[in-house]
């Protein structure tokens, strides 16, 4: 087999001084722990605007019922306290209604009527009387006046 020729650039094109530093060796220190100190770091917080939109309105509605259940009881203190006068007139519509059919007298207010000239019923005689009230005329109404503009101005001329 053939050899392959020797390429020897190193020495062709090499200057003194032109090699790359060759890193030193760190010397190994013993490891040291040291406290981690956790730096102050910016949080970035997500807010969801349909999240907070429902919140909102699950607050506004919580006070709305608070504000719905205090008016609830004052209502129904307002009813309880109507009922309670109104039982209170009722009962004394019933006293005084008792007061007003047990306080007079039917003979004494039949001797006062016959003494003003009043008589029984029963003793008038009575008749009808029948008769006819005039109708009144019919108005007309905005519908009717248009129905008579439109007939007068599409009407045909009166020929003689």
């Amino acid at each position: 087999m053939a050899q392959k020729p020797e390429i020897q650039y190193v020495g062709q094109f090499y200057v003194f001084g032109s090699e790359a530093p060759q890193p030193k060796p760190r010397p190994q220190k013993a490891k040291i722990k040291r406290p981690v100190i956790h730096l102050e770091r910016l949080q970035k917080i997500y807010v969801d605007p349909l999240a907070v939109c429902g919140v909102l309105a699950a607050i506004v509605m919580l006070s709305l019922l608070i504000v719905g259940a205090f008016h609830l009881r004052d209502t129904r203190a307002a009813y309880d306290q109507m009922k309670a006068q109104l039982t209170d007139i009722k009962r004394e519509n019933a006293k005084l209604n008792h007061t007003y059919h047990t306080s007079y007298d039917l003979e004494e207010i039949r001797r006062q009527a016959e003494e003003l000239g009043m008589v029984d019923a029963e003793k008038v005689d009575c008749f009808t009387v029948f008769f006819d009230l005039p109708k009144e005329e019919k108005k007309p109404s905005a519908w009717d006046d248009f129905v008579w503009l439109l007939s007068g101005l599409f009407s045909e001329p009166k020929r003689n």
